[in-house]
């Protein structure tokens, strides 16, 4: 982190334990809730390979948090993502770095930016992006079906549009 070209740091933590669409169970086989709100560390049920797996996650979690401080305080713009709804927002490292760093938000489905799902993804970023034509909640856009207000489209496409908004913003 002490390289003067090292000028942004983004970090996008495993989701697949702190993710929601767990609760979602259609088949008994599906995968079952690994965390909730009131124990964002993981079920005291946990054995086996899905315990281990949320331990592992629970210390990128932390790690990925002390690394994002760092970058804020060495003057780093620092970015994290995850899923909107994860559980990772709610875990007490990244609460703990609320607390700390003054962070902003961008939340967009992912398939306005070139992605194949209409899925949220939220974006928690340490410098807001004033002096840019464009801003942080430049990202803030849904997909055709999950809005009433569409974004106006460029003449490449929606797609290729907000790809080149992600790209000013950061």
């Amino acid at each position: 982190m002490d390289s003067p070209l090292l000028l942004w740091m983004h970090f996008a933590p495993v989701c697949g334990t702190a993710s929601r669409a767990r609760e979602i169970r259609v088949h008994w086989s599906d995968p079952r809730p690994l965390r909730s709100n009131e124990l964002p560390r993981g079920l005291p049920s946990l054995s086996g390979n899905d315990k281990q797996r949320v331990l592992i996650a629970n210390d990128l979690f932390e790690y990925t948090c002390k690394l994002f401080k760092k970058a804020v305080q060495a003057g780093i713009l620092a970015t994290v993502e995850n899923p909107k709804n994860s559980y990772f927002w709610v875990t007490e490292w990244f609460l703990q770095l609320m607390k700390t760093c003054r962070l902003f938000v961008a939340d967009f489905h992912v398939c306005m930016l070139g992605g194949t799902r209409n899925k949220w993804t939220l974006w928690r970023i340490s410098k807001k992006f004033s002096s840019s034509a464009y801003s942080v909640t430049s990202l803030m856009t849904t997909s055709p079906g999950a809005s009433p207000k569409i974004r106006k489209e460029s003449k490449s496409g929606p797609q290729a549009w907000n790809q080149h908004i992600l790209g000013r913003c950061v």
